[in-house]
């Protein structure tokens, strides 16, 4: 894997010397898939939860063969058994032994043989006859992991996209095919807190405590401040510290945003990056994005703009319908706020943390800086 131009990617992940530190989140997920446990990985989108597993497979490779599995863009059971059976021939290229015997099983299955244009890679395609024969062909993918000569960790992201399959036996199918598995070990992973909890949490799902549960923080500012002005420093670039200061504390330590600001940074090539420089590339990417936020604006009601302009303001807040939030943002009665609070948690326009204290936060941290500066 070539050492990116710039040090600070953004949306991909570019190897290790790239990557900044999630190294307890890596033993945990070790330490998991060693003692035969399957992990479920909560976090709120766009917080490095793909960049930290697909981390985490590449420091393990030696141990363990390991299967990248995204979900999002599913909407069946076979699109699912789509998606397994192309992340395995990426982890399994077809001129290695092991590639050569899964080629041979996915040809059995009779699917349409396509390569992708940019990378050359081969790409399948089920059209199953009926649910037996897709029944049939997920097993044997399982039955292929489970038979290699090292264990398999397989990583499903986006896990909660299987809620929304017209198959209403997703999750019994596929609690019944994993725990049979002993060298195949899982990970399952998603931004949608409140499903996750009901697939594993909910005794009445099959799922129910079968694996332990890992939410996705934000990582250490002194850990990131360290990396940020190291990588600076390779490419002979200085930052003060209050600059970087200013940094983690506009983009709250949150991955996505806080990559997209030192990568900006870094395009800039300042030679000695001053405070008022970073203000200026803060200033630049909230008007690159204003277009999108004014769009957030005229997709929902006034009522919800109202609310989720105040919880920008409040950065946290604890008790939405507390008589001295609502006065001071004039946001109307505690039921039409229960009302937006809900309609703005299933659009992902806010997040509840899942902490002790139920606190609630608006999610795209660039959203909440231009809320608060614009309204």
């Amino acid at each position: 894997m070539k050492e990116p131009k710039n040090p600070f990617p953004v949306g991909v992940y570019s190897g290790p010397d790239s990557f900044c530190d999630r190294k307890e989140e890596c033993k945990r997920l070790l330490m998991n898939a060693e003692n035969g446990i399957n992990t479920t990985m909560f976090s709120i989108r766009r917080m490095g939860k793909t960049g930290l597993l697909q981390h985490f497979l590449t420091l393990n490779q030696k141990k363990f063969f390991g299967i990248y599995v995204d979900l999002f863009a599913t909407q069946n059971l076979r699109d699912f058994t789509n998606s397994l059976a192309n992340a395995a021939l990426l982890t399994f290229p077809e001129k290695t032994s092991f590639g050569t015997k899964l080629m041979d099983l996915i040809r059995s299955f009779r699917p349409v043989l396509s390569f992708d244009p940019l990378t050359s890679n081969p790409e399948v395609s089920f059209d199953f006859a009926n649910a037996a024969q897709q029944e049939q062909s997920l097993q044997a993918l399982f039955d292929f992991f489970e038979g290699q000569n090292k264990p398999v960790i397989v990583v499903f992201d986006e896990l909660q996209q299987f809620r929304h399959y017209p198959e209403k036996n997703t999750e019994a199918l596929l609690r019944t095919k994993i725990q049979q598995l002993q060298n195949v070990h899982f990970v399952f992973c998603g931004s949608n807190r409140h499903l996750l909890v009901d697939i594993f949490n909910n005794s009445k799902k099959p799922f129910y405590t079968s694996t332990q549960f890992m939410q996705l923080a934000e990582i250490d500012q002194v850990v990131y401040r360290k990396f940020i002005k190291k990588h600076l420093e390779k490419k002979d670039l200085q930052i003060s510290s209050e600059a970087i200061d200013f940094i983690l504390e506009f983009t709250l330590c949150h991955t996505f945003y806080t990559q997209s600001v030192c990568n900006r940074i870094y395009a800039e090539r300042i030679s000695n990056i001053t405070l008022e420089d970073v203000k200026f590339v803060c200033h630049q990417l909230l008007l690159e994005n204003e277009s999108m936020f004014y769009q957030y604006r005229q997709l929902i009601t006034r009522p919800q703009f109202s609310l989720l302009s105040a919880l920008a303001h409040e950065m946290k807040l604890v008790q939405p319908t507390a008589k001295n939030f609502i006065s001071t943002y004039n946001l109307g009665t505690p039921a039409s706020i229960k009302r937006s609070l809900t309609a703005l948690m299933e659009k992902e326009l806010i997040h509840n943390e899942g902490t002790k204290h139920n606190s609630y936060r608006v999610t795209d941290v660039f959203l909440l800086r231009w809320l608060q500066i614009n309204f």
